[in-house]
């Protein structure tokens, strides 16, 4: 909010505020078919809206998590 608010006042366009660099979690459905692949890494490809990340991927026992995650995390949206 402090940021938002100097920027504000030096003239800048605030933009709401969102997560980023965040895990993605397992809907309380998915969670079950998902449990035995917590602690598996593997490289995989993110992609959404045209950006793409060629990065390892974690199981964990809440979703998924690692480099591609937390990089395509900055791009999500949940719209």
């Amino acid at each position: 909010d402090l940021s938002h608010r100097i920027a504000a006042s030096f003239g800048l366009r605030v933009h709401g505020v969102r997560p980023g660099l965040v895990p993605l979690v397992w809907l309380e459905g998915d969670a079950e078919w998902a449990k035995d692949l917590s602690g598996v890494s593997m490289e995989v490809r993110a992609t959404v809206r045209g950006a793409s990340f060629l990065e390892n991927m974690l199981f964990t026992h809440r979703g998924v998590s690692g480099p591609v995650v937390l990089q395509i995390s900055s791009y999500w949206d949940q719209a």
